[in-house]
């Protein structure tokens, strides 16, 4: 016959006593005892839940600062910055309407000069910074939402359009998607048209190209918010992507001659996003079968092929961050070439032992990273992890150390005010403040 289970309880609350205050039971002996008893000791405890609430407040009142003040004797408070700078795009992001330029300006003005007036005071000048890291995250967000300014389509219309193509891919279904930077529309002119759209198609023209021109008649809609607050915003990530209107062609496309852009930078896209196209298509020719769609998915960043269904297995498994291009391949395209041009440069041990072959590895490490983060589509996950990598690279061409936490915070610098947040309310003021059509 089995005695009583006994185990030990190790009451939370003398975990924040003082050391002043001994003499207490820290751990009792329970068993397996009635229920009625079990109840009885535990309204018992409901008695001191409310000193337990004290000592939790006078932690969080006295420890924090206290704890800041170890963080600052360490020399980590850089490490605080891109925090509260990201706090700022978060406010920035967060407000109903939407901020001036000149007031962000003054105020990141008045708060720099009180920072200056505050040099006899390292605690207020420390205040000081907080609010420039705040305010400059939010001016941050402001240049981004002034160097997008998309055209937003006002309401539903259907028109003619010619545009050049920008990116296309082949969906699951068999269906096309296109997405077209718009030269004219016809029938009706649209007077303050989008400048990108991105339209659906069953069929295309055989052998086509990024860069050429695409002309037919398209129904195109605004942009969708979101079905239910906190949901995923597509009018607030196509405003900050450039497009500003999403349809479906009637009809067929055609192919029609248009004139190309003349800039060297728009021709050096405009060649990556061909060889992306070319190099999608030679995989799923390759790799028969949705093998092939999540072949192109892990080099060019092409997702459109895979299925819902597989869509939905990779999340519940949990491996749904393998197919966005991020931190693990950008990662895997560095840790390649320095490693191929460090073996190929120890064959010769003269020009090796003159020169830093390690940092001539790193830079060109930073550059075919760079050209892979063009070949992948230039997603959000792979910009972040494009960031990280050059701040790493740079700092061994600095010979600095490389993995480090100031590293880790000026990554966080760069990326967190220039990347979106979702907001709903942000979208509203996008979509609001553009005239209609």
């Amino acid at each position: 016959m089995e005695g009583p289970v006994t185990r030990t309880k190790t009451r939370e609350k003398l975990l924040f006593l003082r050391p002043d205050e001994d003499g207490r039971e820290i751990a009792t002996r329970t068993g397996n005892q009635h229920p009625v008893a079990a109840e009885g000791r535990r309204l018992a405890r409901l008695g001191e839940h409310g000193g337990f609430v004290r000592d939790r407040l006078r932690l969080l009142i006295f420890g924090v600062p206290t704890s800041f003040a170890s963080e600052m004797e360490r020399g980590t408070l850089f490490l605080f910055l891109p925090v509260f700078t990201g706090i700022g795009a978060i406010l920035y992001f967060s407000t109903t309407r939407e901020p001036k330029l000149s007031a962000l300006l003054s105020a990141l003005t008045v708060l720099a000069g009180c920072h200056a007036v505050a040099a006899a005071y390292p605690r207020l000048r420390l205040l000081f910074v907080i609010g420039l890291a705040l305010v400059s995250g939010m001016i941050f967000g402001k240049i981004e939402t002034l160097r997008a300014d998309t055209r937003m389509l006002g309401s539903e219309v259907t028109t003619r359009v010619t545009g050049r193509i920008t990116a296309m891919s082949k969906d699951a279904t068999g269906g096309w998607r296109v997405t077209m930077d718009v030269i004219s529309t016809q029938r009706p002119s649209l007077r303050y048209g989008p400048d990108r759209v991105t339209v659906s198609a069953r069929s295309m023209p055989h052998n086509l190209r990024v860069g050429d021109g695409l002309a037919g008649l398209v129904h195109l809609r605004p942009q969708s918010g979101p079905v239910r607050p906190g949901n995923y915003d597509f009018a607030f990530n196509n405003y900050y992507k450039g497009v500003g209107a999403s349809g479906f062609v009637l009809g067929k496309l055609e192919k029609v001659p248009v004139a190309a852009d003349t800039g060297l930078l728009a021709k050096a896209l405009l060649t990556v996003a061909n060889i992306r196209h070319q190099l999608t298509q030679r995989i799923l020719r390759t790799i028969k079968g949705e093998p092939g769609d999540i072949a192109a998915s892990l080099i060019t960043g092409q997702r459109d092929g895979i299925s819902d269904d597989t869509n939905n297995a990779f999340r519940l498994s949990g491996l749904s961050h393998i197919l966005s291009i991020s931190g693990f391949h950008m990662a895997l395209v560095a840790a390649t070439i320095i490693g191929s041009l460090r073996a190929v440069m120890a064959c010769f041990p003269g020009f090796s032992a003159r020169y830093p072959v390690k940092k001539f590895a790193a830079v060109s490490a930073l550059a075919g990273s760079a050209f892979y983060l063009l070949l992948s589509g230039s997603d959000v996950a792979a910009q972040r992890s494009f960031v990280m990598l050059a701040v790493m690279l740079l700092a061994m061409t600095a010979d600095r150390a490389a993995i480090s936490m100031r590293n880790l915070a000026i990554a966080a610098c760069i990326t967190m005010p220039s990347r979106r947040t979702k907001s709903s309310d942000q979208a509203s003021r996008c979509l609001t403040r553009q005239p209609p059509r």
